[in-house]
């Protein structure tokens, strides 16, 4: 753990750290000067802050962190127009979240060349982490097997469809994918709150497994379609 994410965690343990002004802009305790308070608001390129470490280092600072925490935790307005997943398109230091960064060449893999940063702060190099390194399949057609999957094909018929296109998986390997990305996206999902609403959709079915009878009943919510019991 960083130190601003350090820093960030000591102040949320305090009452009155943060509080929101409108829709879309947040004020947020100085942890030094408690009568001081540092504004963090929206823009088109994610987050911003009033404080110096944002200003300097283009960084997400312990202020930007306590906001992106009470955004995941559903701690804000109901009409709030912030979105955690805007967080993918900006490029940060992966040790340090500063925004500091230089391009430093390209590293040469099995599957091409990959852009590699400098962080101007920490000193340190590293390449961007999207979860699809060292896979034999690139990203699109990962993605679009699991998009396939859960709108409701098969395996078995993913992999038929791909053999039309002259792309050769097995359904074995899409399975793969399967348990592999849910188990990542489920420990990203389970530490975000959901924003329910009034009406829930529920069901129920018999199901064999391993040839025994099994009862499921599931709910799930009805504006933003999770899951919020079985």
């Amino acid at each position: 753990m960083n130190q601003r994410k350090q820093k960030a965690q000591s102040m949320m343990e305090l009452t009155g750290y943060a509080t929101q002004i409108n829709h879309d802009t947040f004020k947020v305790r100085s942890q030094t000067n408690p009568n001081n308070f540092y504004i963090v608001s929206k823009t088109e390129n994610g987050l911003k802050c009033e404080c110096k470490d944002h200003n300097c280092r283009k960084a997400d600072c312990k202020h930007i962190k306590i906001i992106l925490e009470i955004i995941k935790k559903n701690k804000c307005y109901r009409n709030n127009t912030f979105r955690i997943m805007e967080r993918s398109k900006l490029e940060l230091c992966k040790y340090c979240d500063s925004g500091r960064l230089r391009k430093d060449g390209m590293r040469e893999t099995k599957k091409g060349k990959i852009q590699r940063f400098k962080c101007l702060d920490c000193k340190k190099r590293f390449t961007a982490n999207f979860g699809f390194e060292k896979m034999r399949y690139n990203d699109v057609i990962i993605t679009r097997a699991l998009q396939m999957y859960y709108s409701g094909m098969s395996v078995r018929k993913i992999a038929d469809c791909f053999e039309q296109e002259e792309i050769e998986v097995s359904y074995r390997t899409i399975y793969d994918w399967l348990c592999k990305y849910s188990t990542m996206v489920s420990i990203y999902l389970n530490g975000i709150v959901p924003r329910v609403g009034d009406w829930f959709r529920a069901d129920e079915v018999w199901i064999k497994v391993n040839g025994k009878q099994n009862y499921l009943f599931a709910s799930m919510d009805d504006d933003t379609r999770i899951l919020v019991g079985f």
